[in-house]
């Protein structure tokens, strides 16, 4: 059984503990991984990916090698040796024949080595699907989501974006946008944002503080955009339109290019 028809539904990516903080699920509506990858194409900005990841085995992946090893150590291992014990006794003609059947050992042998190491470290790596896995710049980092027969994608690794990496698609910040909206101001771990009240009382300390979302209405009318330094006349009109909240970088990042 090839690694492709092992692979669990609901996969399990080995994510280093920062990368767990992320969020792990896109909540994306889909029936199939083209419609899924559409639907985020339309929402952010992404690009696909087949990005080599670690992957946890499932235990029935484990049992799948294991029988691999039983049948190399008790079959394929023990008739090439004896062909080549039976072969050790006949003319130097046939010197070619053993030379071929110790190469086929080694292999063999390398292929045990290999089953061995893989149940030891209970994880494999694997070759993200092209066509429906999603590498997303978010808040300084690379997020790679995959698709998954279980209906959603899930998160399978995080980077963080080079400094020197000055691209439109590094710098952009839709995504970070929609993480905010969908997710809240907890969703990076690096603590860059904060949603605060509006109303007459938080007017003077709002004053300066620059958004880190744009501000809508009730209608779902984008009415200030994200980056606008807040100023009296602003909020007041947030009070006049009925804005409770925003979202702002925190102070420490207000003067970050995030």
């Amino acid at each position: 059984m090839s690694k492709e028809e092992l692979r669990p539904a609901e996969p399990r990516y080995i994510l280093s503990d920062s990368a767990k903080l992320w969020p792990q699920r896109l909540p994306v509506e889909a029936s199939s991984p083209d419609e899924a990858m559409s639907v985020v194409m339309e929402t952010m900005i992404g690009e696909d990916t087949n990005l080599t990841v670690e992957r946890l085995l499932e235990d029935e992946e484990i049992q799948a090698y294991r029988d691999n090893y039983t049948a190399l150590m008790e079959h394929d291992k023990i008739e090439c040796e004896a062909r080549l014990a039976e072969l050790a006794g006949e003319e130097l003609s046939i010197k070619e024949r053993i030379k071929r059947e110790r190469d086929t050992l080694s292999s063999i042998m390398q292929r045990i080595n290999d089953n061995v190491r893989t149940i030891n470290e209970g994880a494999t790596s694997e070759d993200l699907p092209r066509d429906r896995s999603l590498r997303l710049a978010v808040d300084g980092h690379y997020l790679y989501y995959t698709w998954v027969d279980a209906g959603y994608f899930t998160l399978a690794r995080v980077g963080s974006i080079n400094a020197c990496d000055d691209t439109m698609f590094a710098r952009q910040t839709k995504n970070q946008e929609w993480f905010l909206r969908t997710f809240g101001v907890g969703f990076s771990p690096l603590g860059h944002y904060e949603q605060m009240p509006v109303d007459a009382s938080t007017v003077e300390t709002l004053v300066g503080r620059r958004l880190a979302a744009g501000v809508i209405n009730a209608s779902g009318d984008e009415i200030m955009p994200r980056d606008t330094v807040l100023d009296a006349d602003g909020l007041q009109r947030f009070i006049a339109v009925r804005v409770d909240s925003v979202v702002l970088y925190t102070e420490s990042d207000a003067a970050a290019d995030i």
